[in-house]
């Protein structure tokens, strides 16, 4: 299932040389809504996402719950983070 994520980070500095960021996001499922359609329905989550970032964005640890295709959430904690980089 794909999730559109929205969220936010923050800067959390411990001492004066240890930063860290913390990002927050909360997931929907991805819907095509026709443009001009109105409101649309309540849509409820499927992905939540707390992420705790170095400094230079390149590494971390993920905790993070996601629903399935029948609904049933699941929970990962501790997973690594790693920067990917594209190029086009």
């Amino acid at each position: 299932m794909n999730s559109n994520l929205k969220g936010d980070f923050t800067y959390m500095t411990v001492m004066p040389k240890t930063t860290h960021i913390l990002v927050v996001a909360t997931g929907y499922p991805v819907v095509k809504w026709p443009t001009n359609a109105g409101v649309g329905p309540i849509i409820p989550t499927n992905t939540n996402l707390r992420m705790v970032l170095s400094d230079d964005w390149k590494t971390g640890t993920a905790n993070f719950s996601f629903t399935d295709n029948d609904g049933k959430w699941h929970e990962v904690n501790d997973a690594p983070a790693t920067l990917i980089t594209c190029f086009e």
